[in-house]
């Protein structure tokens, strides 16, 4: 489709994203706030993350004080700190809650970077997430083999 001014200074082409286009890539390729749930950790990398923290950047998470520090990852402890949102947002929320898909994306972040404990965290988190969502489970054991 095409538009433009009326004096014809500026014309644009808009074109669809053809699904043959994303046939290579999962269906989640637009929203790196789901790759924890439908990527393998092969189909990712460590730019991954930098991906992840700027998608969750915009976000917040009600009565949780230390999110910001969750979602940048670097100081001591941040790890521990993205966890433990984790878990309490798992405790608080259904699984496939969009408030567990931003926790999970910050855990994710701290996985890909090679910190070990976070992968095995996630791999908890889809081991749990495999009752609604099989693949998972695949999932889940690939986390305990990965290397970052």
């Amino acid at each position: 489709m095409h538009s433009a001014i009326p004096n014809g200074i500026f014309t644009a082409t808009f074109t669809n994203l053809d699904s043959a286009h994303l046939s290579d890539r999962p269906a989640d390729a637009v929203s790196p706030l789901i790759y924890w749930r439908t990527r393998r950790p092969d189909q990712m990398c460590r730019k991954d993350s930098a991906s992840i923290r700027f998608a969750l950047s915009g976000s917040r998470l009600d009565c949780e004080s230390r999110w910001l520090r969750a979602i940048l990852g670097d100081g001591d402890g941040d790890e521990t700190v993205a966890m433990h949102i984790c878990l309490r947002q798992i405790k608080n929320h259904p699984i496939d809650a969009p408030e567990v898909d931003l926790a999970v994306s910050a855990t994710l972040a701290n996985a890909l970077l090679g910190k070990s404990t976070s992968a095995i965290f996630l791999s908890w988190v889809l081991k749990y997430r495999a009752k609604i969502d099989p693949r998972c489970a695949l999932y889940s054991d690939l986390w305990l083999l990965a290397d970052f």
